[in-house]
């Protein structure tokens, strides 16, 4: 004799191997979104970066950049771009002072490498941003003793992670 089964038990399996099925694609494709959001808006900072002088001189179109960024970091901090954002904020940070020779801008690419350093230590752009912070210091803000602090702190960490 043969068995067969239930069409209502057949249904639910079925219901069930799809609702698993969706519930499982649904992160990676939320994960792709964010990192094609991503890629465009750091595409189009770089793109920015090749104008000529005069056309970057405005600082609302850092700040459009930069906010872009910023947003990747604000809606996802646990998604593995958030580190690239912040490097990349502190980028725009560093070369917006180049234009604007205002030093708070300086201070802003400071601040924003001393965040991915806090909130995200095992980045492989944390020993980087230690360095930049270092150079930022010594280069642009002539101050050799806290230049000397951060690149203590850099080298300090980079002994750590051998």
């Amino acid at each position: 004799m043969k068995q067969s089964i239930e069409p209502r038990i057949v249904a639910a399996a079925l219901i069930l191997g799809l609702l698993v099925l969706c519930l499982t694609a649904a992160p990676t494709d939320a994960a792709d979104a964010v990192e094609k959001k991503y890629l465009e808006i750091r595409e189009a900072y770089q793109e920015f970066l090749k104008k000529p002088f005069k056309d970057r001189r405005s600082r609302d179109a850092w700040m459009k950049h930069i906010n872009a960024l910023y947003s990747i970091r604000k809606k996802y901090p646990k998604h593995e771009r958030a580190d690239d954002s912040l490097y990349w904020i502190g980028h725009a940070y560093r070369q917006m002072y180049e234009v604007s020779l205002v030093k708070s801008d300086l201070e802003e690419a400071i601040k924003t490498y001393q965040e991915l350093i806090a909130k995200l230590p095992s980045s492989n752009l944390a020993d980087d941003v230690s360095i930049y912070i270092a150079e930022i210091y010594e280069t642009k803000l002539d101050n050799k003793r806290k230049a000397y602090e951060a690149y203590t702190a850099a080298a300090t960490s980079f002994r750590r992670e051998i």
